[in-house]
């Protein structure tokens, strides 16, 4: 055996002992000649869930996560080759710290030629070379083939030949059409491993400067500002100019939103401005009217309504000063000298990153340049927007006469303090709020209810309560974590007071939910996934919650590094959910909610 065939034996040897528990995965691709190249459906193929829309072509590079056969998948779907390759550019940064696999889709029955192949080659350039070490083609349509060999259909197409080659005879082929076949998708899974044990780097690593260059395809901006500083003006100046079509090297600066704040210092409401910007904004613009002078109030109001957003926000601050012709052309380094200490220490603040709009000068547009300038070198400074880093949690769940639910002691352990009565039953919904691992993390107790009685035995009071709990995290939870004790058996009745109970929450609760495991005994995640394996009710509740869970030994209090993967988890949840939020109850469940309560 030759030392390729030795190295090929080992590297595969290498990957089936010991199987990746993490794989990242980009799908690179494109229509041609009207011939799909059916990356969204290879996919959701792979994933085992319909995450990416096929009804549409891709505009947007966007990344899923699932667990697939024992490892923890992330697949990130591109647009197609003949889309924005800055898109295509940036799909490695959704999968920090870089993709394992880059999967070259192509559809079995095409017939290559120069154009496509240049296509493939120029997109493909987008990345270093060493990206081919770590890509494998995908053909996709395998059942287009019939008796055929994919072999064979490599042997009749030189530019396929030629594609193979390149990627050091590593393809593989799926049969769309044949979903129940998960085979198909376990040797991929092993074909993936086997390639990134036999590299010296076992995934294309993201050049960190140019992710955060890269990042840049859209600027989002909040402006900050009491009523008559000029934020619907700024904001119609910034939108509504030439600007971003002056320069080529500016094409890329497509999308620009304007959050803009209330007329008033309103501390919620700028906290509300954030969330519309998901995942963040890239820059908050501090508006000071220059006709007027700034005080101590001025600074103290904006102090307080900045406070909950913590001090890495000032680090996307910058001050803007409105109505710059009131000074005509005295340089705003006099009137920033002239103001005082407040002014000042508000620039501190800000890194003294400031700039001035006149308004009413015929060449504004001139002025608006050279904010946008001054905006992305920030952003590019920063290397990431702005996230107000808060989850938010609602803790649901039953109780029997022998074992208790543990949901008040879930909380207090992921909280890290007892702020959670757990010598009494919970007879109220109460949120309380701690910073865990640098975020800011709200957690809703609720009461439980009896694991084996209907809804209608359960006390209206508690009723309202559950159906309250979402009112205390606004604008809502960010998940439910139904807590359910190892010790319990989980019974059919059981499961059909759970959808009941679920029935005073959001339609869409399931999406928004991970099992809890919690024991108050030392105990392992063996022991849990045996439990699973025995019990097909928690079977159908964690298909129905798309299979998320996590084990909390409350015996062991020490170990933080369970919450910390929790919130991980919860992380990822809220990425793939498109960082929404659970919405409020609808008006049928109010008008529910009015009729327990007795109201009209």
């Amino acid at each position: 055996m030759n030392k390729v065939g030795v190295f090929n034996s080992i590297s595969l040897l290498t990957a089936q002992s010991h199987p990746a528990t993490e794989l990242r995965i980009v799908l690179i691709g494109g229509r041609y000649n009207n011939l799909r190249s059916g990356k969204s459906l290879a996919g959701n193929f792979i994933l085992g869930q319909n995450v990416f829309n096929t009804s549409r072509r891709t505009a947007q590079s966007e990344a899923k996560q699932q667990e697939v056969f024992g490892r923890r998948v992330t697949v990130v779907d591109t647009p197609g080759c003949e889309m924005d390759k800055l898109e295509i550019e940036n799909s490695v940064n959704l999968c920090p710290p870089g993709p394992h696999a880059v999967l070259l889709v192509v559809p079995v029955m095409i017939n290559t030629d120069e154009s496509y192949l240049r296509s493939v080659q120029e997109h493909m350039s987008l990345f270093r070379e060493e990206i081919w070490k770590h890509t494998l083609v995908l053909f996709t349509f395998g059942d287009w083939l019939g008796v055929k060999t994919v072999e064979e259909q490599i042997e009749s197409d030189e530019g396929l030949q030629w594609i193979v080659n390149k990627c050091e005879n590593r393809y593989h082929v799926l049969n769309n059409k044949d979903h129940s076949d998960k085979t198909q998708v376990k040797e991929l899974l092993e074909k993936i491993e086997e390639m990134w044990a036999g590299n010296e780097d076992p995934y294309y690593e993201v050049e960190l400067d140019r992710a955060a260059e890269h990042k840049i395809t859209d600027i989002r901006i909040v402006l900050v500002g009491q009523k008559c500083s000029g934020k619907s003006t700024t904001g119609n100046m910034i939108l509504f100019n030439d600007l971003l079509s002056l320069t080529p090297d500016r094409a890329w600066l497509k999308k620009v939103k304007i959050y803009p704040t209330p007329p008033d210092w309103i501390k919620d409401e700028v906290l509300h401005s954030v969330s519309m910007c998901s995942p963040g904004p890239h820059v908050f613009l501090l508006l000071v009217p220059i006709l007027r002078s700034f005080t101590e109030k001025d600074l103290k109001a904006l102090l307080e309504i900045m406070k909950p957003l913590t001090e890495r926000v000032w680090r996307h601050c910058m001050v803007l000063f409105t109505r710059g012709h009131w000074i005509n052309d005295v340089p705003v380094e006099n009137y920033i000298v002239r103001e005082g200490k407040e002014l000042q220490e508000l620039l501190e603040k800000c890194g003294n990153r400031y700039h001035v709009l006149k308004n009413f000068n015929s060449d504004y547009s001139v002025h608006v340049k050279e904010l946008f300038q001054k905006m992305i070198n920030m952003i590019k400074q920063n290397k990431e927007c702005f996230s107000v880093e808060e989850l938010r949690i609602v803790l649901i769940g039953g109780r029997s006469d022998a074992i208790p639910s543990g949901k008040s002691s879930a909380g207090n352990f992921i909280l890290g303090q007892n702020v959670f009565n757990t010598s009494r039953r919970t007879a109220q919904s109460e949120a309380r709020q701690q910073e865990v691992f640098s975020r800011r993390v709200t957690v809703v107790d609720t009461p439980g209810w009896w694991w084996n009685w209907p809804k209608e035995e359960t006390p209206k009071l508690d009723q309202i309560e559950i159906q309250n709990s979402v009112h205390l995290c606004p604008p809502g939870p960010h998940v439910f974590l139904l807590v359910i004790p190892v010790s319990l058996y989980f019974s059919q009745r059981a499961k059909a007071s759970l959808k009941q109970h679920l029935e005073f929450l959001n339609a869409d609760v399931f999406s928004h939910t991970i099992v809890l495991f919690t024991s108050v005994d030392p105990c392992s995640d063996e022991i849990v996934e045996s439990k699973i394996r025995r019990n097909p009710v928690l079977q159908w509740i964690l298909q129905q919650c798309g299979n998320r869970k996590h084990f909390l030994n409350i015996s062991n209090r020490e170990d933080r590094d369970q919450v910390k993967k929790l919130l991980e988890k919860i992380e990822t949840l809220i990425t793939n959910n498109g960082f929404r939020h659970c919405s409020k109850i609808n008006e049928r469940k109010s008008r529910v909610l009015k009729e327990l309560i007795g109201g009209k």
